[in-house]
């Protein structure tokens, strides 16, 4: 695409504040400006989508502009593009949501264009002067008329780059003040000398001074108290004609919050299994969660029996000394909840009166409660194996399986181990460890489960320490380490 660098009067208006003024008796189509607000919704919601950025966003715009969308090369298409940029500066005031989604798309056009339609500094020194009025310049000059000093400091910003022999002088402060602090600018009786390379800044910090005051006019604006119906009528006109706009253009909002909210549900630590719902519960458990941990889920997924106050409080200090949030770990605990039928059924017929309101009501307050105290105190964090061990010996529900003496509990840890998708085999050998020595048996568990078996003796002396132990093992990222204390 040439057609840029061969035409003598290819331009377009800088829509600067008093370019606003020609467009104001412009009458631009409203299927231009859906088009227009179209595009701008394009390019935000693939502003992260590498080939989108590096292929089909240029051939979109080379068709638009080569098929006559957006004639840049007649004076009614300038126009129409200039009062087309102004009716989405008007849309999009109205939002503030949508300042920096209008100010990306824009952006992204005058880089384009200014790499496609000023390949030669004939096109810079045109648009120089057909926006003569429009822009403040103060004059023009070639290489031999600019003083040493400014092209030392030019070849200092655009190192290895060759000279440029039209030079423009402009005021200073219609470059923006991140290019205007570096040193390599020489200020004199307040102007600065700018070549084609510095066309796209300085021109878009003109854009953005213009645009941020339409934005302020219309949406800081306060009304008169006092309506005529004249007035009524046309408040409701503009309702009318803004409402199709805005509407689409919170549907994409819609998905960008709804995105955003799923993204911080399913953040974890990079040390951690994701648990965003019930299948990858599952696996994290199976997989990385030491059994006196995966006893409370086996209970709720295969028996349908959610965890007691002791069983939760010792499964809820886990998860969230093992890096989960306290968002994650109340998901984890409504889901566990929610699997026990005989309770959920209490909050109403079949249950239905069981929900995350409810969940949050009565529960809520309880995980938070436990992360905020185990801020403040080494006391208050996970229990360690000493005290789940304690726990075993008076077969509470929370305490170490290998240590209850309970009836049917010696057989509850095979199955619970079959129930995590440990072969046969490896149950047997977890399970002819020595009796007295549950280090030894989880040390053997977390071997078998994590398929370690030929990696170094790893201590096991606190629940955590098998997640710690899983990245430590397997090359993944590994996160401080709690204390071992037992």
């Amino acid at each position: 695409m040439k057609r840029g660098a061969t035409s003598p009067d290819h331009w377009f208006y800088i829509p600067t504040a008093a370019s606003q003024q020609l467009a104001g008796p412009l009458h631009v189509s409203r299927d231009r400006t859906q088009r227009r607000l179209d595009l701008m919704l394009c390019w935000w919601k693939h502003r992260n989508n590498g080939m989108f950025l590096q292929q089909d966003s240029g051939r979109i715009l080379e068709v638009l502009h080569e098929s006559g969308e957006m004639d840049l090369s007649c004076e009614e298409g300038r126009l129409i593009e200039l009062g087309t940029y102004w009716m989405l500066v008007f849309i999009c005031a109205h939002d503030s949501w949508l300042w920096d989604v209008r100010d990306y798309w824009e952006h992204a056009l005058l880089k384009w264009r200014v790499a496609h339609y000023y390949c030669h500094e004939h096109h810079f020194s045109v648009a120089l002067l057909r926006n003569e009025g429009l822009c403040p310049t103060l004059g023009a000059a070639t290489t031999e008329n600019v003083d040493l000093v400014v092209t030392q400091n030019y070849a200092k910003r655009f190192p290895g780059s060759i000279m440029p022999a039209t030079w423009a002088r402009v005021t200073f402060d219609t470059l923006p003040p991140s290019a205007m602090s570096s040193p390599n600018w020489e200020v004199r009786d307040g102007g600065v000398y700018i070549t084609f390379r510095d066309f796209v800044p300085w021109a878009w910090h003109q854009m953005v001074r213009a645009t941020d005051e339409v934005n302020r006019r219309i949406l800081v604006a306060r009304w008169d108290d006092s309506l005529d119906a004249d007035r009524l009528m046309y408040d409701q006109d503009l309702r009318d004609f803004l409402s199709p706009f805005l509407s689409r253009c919170e549907h994409l909002h819609k998905e960008e919050r709804e995105a955003v909210r799923t993204a911080q549900a399913r953040y974890v630590d990079p040390t951690l299994p994701p648990v965003g719902n019930a299948e990858e519960v599952l696996r994290a458990v199976k997989s990385r969660f030491p059994l006196c941990m995966l006893q409370h889920f086996w209970l709720a997924f295969d028996k349908g029996r959610h965890p007691k106050h002791h069983s939760r409080v010792a499964l809820a200090k886990f998860l969230l000394e093992a890096g989960y949030n306290v968002q994650q770990v109340d998901g984890i605990m409504f889901s566990l909840f929610s699997l026990d039928k005989d309770f959920t059924s209490g909050y109403g017929a079949g249950g239905n009166g069981w929900n995350e309101v409810t969940y949050r009501k009565k529960f809520g307050a309880q995980v938070a409660d436990m992360h905020r105290k185990a801020q403040g105190s080494e006391s208050k964090r996970a229990y360690g194996c000493g005290a789940l061990i304690r726990s075993g010996l008076n077969n509470e529900a929370r305490g170490c399986p290998y240590f209850k003496k309970a009836p049917g509990a010696s057989k509850d840890v095979a199955v619970m181990l079959d129930w995590a998708g440990v072969p046969m085999a490896d149950i047997e050998d977890i399970a002819g460890k020595p009796v007295g020595d549950a280090l030894e048996r989880c040390q053997c568990d977390f071997n078998k489960r994590s398929l370690l078996r030929d990696a170094p003796y790893f201590v096991m002396r606190h629940p955590n320490s098998y997640m710690r132990g899983y990245n430590k093992f397997t090359g993944s990222t590994t996160s401080s380490k709690p204390k071992d204390e037992i």
